[in-house]
C-alpha cells in the first residue's frame, strides 16, 4: 500500500453508493430531478429541501451560452445526524464522492454552516466560462453512530491490532483509513474500511495475485471492532505523486520506457488470472520499498476494489453483479464509454493514458474538455496515434499503434506491447531497473 493511496468508490452518475453509512443524493447538472438512493429519517429535511423557493441546483444559460449553477453549502444537524452537500468538479463520479468524504470530515467555513430549517440557504454562483462541463452535486446524510465510527478510524493511532501497532496514518478518503503498522522490525500497511464487500473484493484479488509479485502482498483479512482490515505490503510513492514531484512534471524518457514495460508486467499477471482491473489510473501504480544496496525499487498495482474476474476456467465471460456504471468514468476507454464491459484491452488503454500522463501531457486538463471532444480524442489516439500523440510523446508511436490494434476477441499480447515499448527507445534497455533516489530532499526516480 502506498503512503499517498486515495481510495475507492464507486464511477457513475446516479449510481447507488452507500458509503460509511450515508444517504446519498445525486443531482445532475442540466437536470432538476434528485435521485435518492436510500431513505434513512431525514423527510424532514427533504420537505425543506423542495419547499425553499430557490432549489438546490439551478442551471441556467446567459446570452453567452454560459452554464450557471447555483446551490447552497454547506453542513446542517437534522434529527439523526449531519447533511452536507458540496458541488464539485469531476474527472469521474469516484474522484467528486471522494472529495466530498474528505470535505465533510474538515472543519467548514463558518458562514457556510446554516441550519436548514430556517431556509436561510447560502448560494455559490458558478460560471462555467462558455465551456459546458459537468458537475455533479452530492449530499450526505451522515448517522450519527456512523460518524462516531468514522472519527474513530481517524484516531486508531497507537492502537495495537494482531501484534502490529498502528504507528503513523498514511491516508484517508471515503474508502477507509490506511495506516502504517510495525511489529519489531517488520512494518506493513493495514487498511480499515466500514465496507465489508470492497475489502472482500480487493482481499480477493490480491491474494489471487500472491505469487505474481506485481501487487502488494496480502497478510491478512479481519476485523476490528466495527471495522474491516487488510493487512498488506507497505509500498512506497505512487507513480502520480513521482511525477508531481519533479519539477517539470513528467518523467524523463528513459524513466518512463522502464515504467511502462513494467506496467505492462503487472497488466500480464492480473489478466493470465482472468482479472481485469477497471481503475488503471498512474496513482493506482506504486514503488516499492528500495532494495539496497543500489535503491532499486520495482512498479506494482494497487486498488483492485472495481476488479472482477471477467471469465471462468472454461473461458465464460462471468457477469459482475454490482453492474457498475462504467461509461461515466471519464478515464475509461473508448469503447467503454460507448457502453461497453471494461476488458483486458481497455486496461491496456487506460495504462496508455497514464504513460502519457507521466510523459508530461496534461490528461487530467484533456479530461476536462467537452464530452464530444474528449470522445474524439479518444477515438483519435486509437485510429491515428502518430497524428494525434502530443509532440513530446510521439516517440511512444509504435507502442500506442499496437495499443490501437487490440480488441476483445483476439487476446492481448502483452509481450509484444513491451517489445514496442523497447522499440521505442531503443537505445535504453527498458527491462532494466528503477532506481529512487534523491535530489534537492525531493525522490528522484532514474
Amino acid at each position: 500500500m502506498a503512503d499517498n493511496k486515495s481510495g475507492k468508490d464507486i464511477p457513475g452518475e446516479g449510481h447507488k453508493t452507500e458509503t460509511h453509512g450515508t444517504v446519498e443524493i445525486m443531482i445532475t447538472a442540466g437536470t432538476e430531478e434528485i435521485n435518492k438512493s436510500h431513505k434513512r429519517n431525514f423527510d424532514e429535511f427533504t420537505k425543506k429541501l423542495e419547499a425553499t423557493e430557490e432549489p438546490a441546483a439551478k442551471i441556467s444559460k446567459t446570452n453567452e451560452g454560459e452554464k450557471i449553477m447555483r446551490f447552497f453549502d454547506g453542513e446542517s444537524s437534522v434529527d439523526d445526524g449531519t447533511v452536507s452537500l458540496h458541488v464539485v468538479d469531476m474527472d469521474d463520479a469516484k474522484t467528486a464522492t471522494r472529495k466530498c468524504e474528505e470535505f465533510s470530515s474538515k472543519e467548514r467555513h463558518k458562514s457556510l454552516v446554516q441550519n436548514l430549517k430556517t431556509g436561510d440557504l447560502p448560494r455559490f454562483t458558478v460560471d462555467e466560462g462558455g465551456k459546458s462541463f459537468r458537475k455533479i452535486i452530492l449530499l450526505f446524510f451522515f448517522a450519527r453512530d456512523r460518524m462516531s465510527s468514522y472519527d474513530n478510524l481517524m484516531n486508531l493511532t497507537g492502537t495495537h491490532i494482531r501484534g502490529y501497532q498502528l504507528s503513523r496514518m498514511l491516508g484517508h478518503g471515503s474508502y477507509g483509513v490506511v495506516y502504517e503498522a510495525t511489529c519489531n522490525s517488520d512494518t506493513i500497511a493495514m487498511k480499515f474500511s466500514v465496507q465489508e464487500e470492497d475489502v472482500r473484493i480487493e482481499a480477493s484479488a490480491l491474494q489471487l495475485l500472491y505469487y505474481s509479485d506485481i501487487s502488494p502482498r496480502f497478510h491478512f483479512r479481519g476485523n476490528y471492532g466495527p471495522f474491516h482490515i487488510i493487512g498488506m505490503e507497505l509500498l512506497s510513492y505512487d507513480l502520480e505523486s513521482i511525477r508531481d514531484m519533479t519539477p517539470w512534471k513528467s518523467l524523463k524518457r528513459p524513466t518512463l520506457i522502464r515504467i511502462a514495460f513494467q506496467m505492462m508486467k503487472c497488466l500480464q499477471a492480473l489478466h493470465e488470472k482472468q482479472l481485469v482491473h477497471r481503475d488503471i489510473k498512474l496513482s493506482n501504480f506504486a514503488l516499492t520499498q528500495p532494495k539496497t544496496p543500489g535503491n532499486q525499487v520495482a512498479v506494482k498495482i494497487l486498488d483492485f476494489g472495481l476488479s472482477h474476474v471477467y471469465a471462468d476456467e472454461n473461458g465464460d465471460l462471468k457477469d459482475d453483479p454490482r453492474n457498475l456504471a462504467f461509461s461515466k468514468m471519464k478515464y475509461a476507454s473508448y469503447d467503454v464509454c460507448l457502453g461497453c464491459d471494461p476488458m483486458p484491452k481497455d486496461d491496456v488503454i487506460q495504462a496508455s493514458y497514464a504513460i502519457l500522463y507521466a510523459g508530461g501531457f496534461d490528461f487530467r486538463q484533456k479530461l476536462k474538455s467537452p464530452e464530444d471532444d474528449l470522445m474524439n480524442w479518444k477515438r483519435e489516439l486509437i485510429r491515428i496515434p502518430g497524428d494525434t500523440l502530443p509532440l513530446m510523446m510521439k516517440f511512444m508511436t509504435p507502442f500506442f499503434e499496437l495499443v490501437g490494434e487490440l480488441n476483445d476477441i483476439c487476446p492481448v499480447n502483452h509481450s509484444l506491447l513491451q517489445q514496442r515499448i523497447q522499440d521505442s527507445l531503443p537505445e535504453m534497455n527498458a527491462s532494466s531497473d528503477l532506481v529512487l533516489t534523491q535530489e534537492d530532499g525531493q525522490p528522484l526516480l532514474i
